[in-house]
């Protein structure tokens, strides 16, 4: 009895690892955006407060 329980531990943890190993992979190659769309704007790094538009 002792040893059935230690192998339901083993899947249950080793189903837990899967699981959490699952979540870490990139869903899809990023797609190129479609014909006559422009995509412009600032990139930035970093943590932006205030809500607010700042100018240079």
């Amino acid at each position: 009895m002792k040893r059935i329980l230690i192998f339901i531990g083993l899947l249950v943890l080793a189903k837990g690892l899967l699981l959490l190993l699952s979540g870490c992979g990139v869903e899809a190659p990023p797609q190129p955006p479609a014909t006559g769309v422009t995509i412009g704007g600032e990139a930035r790094i970093g943590i932006v407060s205030g809500g607010a538009e700042r100018g240079p």
